[in-house]
């Protein structure tokens, strides 16, 4: 086997290598875009779930003053 036999063998190798790490790096990156919308979403829905929770508060003290006046109502 000559020099550039040799040569040409490791730049093959190379070139495979290289081919394969691209490919790693790209499925990286699909992942890392996944995870980071799946992250946005769980934020989105967390701070809805917030908001709704404030609502269902606000509804409740609202629902309590009413039967308050209906308990003071009656108790006249």
């Amino acid at each position: 086997m000559n020099n550039y036999s040799m040569l040409d063998i490791v730049a093959i190798v190379s070139f495979v290598l290289q081919l394969q790490n691209n490919d790693e790096l790209q499925k990286q990156t699909s992942n890392d875009e996944i995870f980071k919308k799946l992250h946005d979403d769980v934020m989105m829905v967390l701070e809805d779930n917030r908001e709704l929770c404030t609502e269902i508060i606000e509804q409740n003290k609202q629902i309590i003053q009413m039967l308050g006046g209906v308990d003071n109502a009656q108790g006249n």
